[in-house]
């Protein structure tokens, strides 16, 4: 990725915090439990119309590892 992306990235990941704190602290507790496998994870999102979009899944094994991985990973660069 060049350079300049991931400076004008991280400027408007700053800003993306700094106008949804409540939204940034849920990820933050959830990178810090364990993620197993058989956990659902649910999303819903509402669009201006009010229309809502949902979406769900159960986690494998594979999943869980690949999520606790990714975990790892994020919190080694903060």
């Amino acid at each position: 990725m060049n350079p300049s992306k991931l400076v004008r990235l991280k400027a408007e990941w700053e800003g993306f915090s700094a106008r949804h704190p409540k939204l940034i602290r849920y990820f933050e507790t959830l990178a810090k439990r364990e993620v197993v496998p058989g956990t659902v994870l649910e999303i819903t999102v509402t669009e201006p119309d009010g229309t809502p979009l949902h979406a769900n899944a159960r986690l494998s094994e594979e999943d869980a590892g690949f999520l606790a991985d990714l975990q790892e990973l994020l919190s080694k660069k903060s």
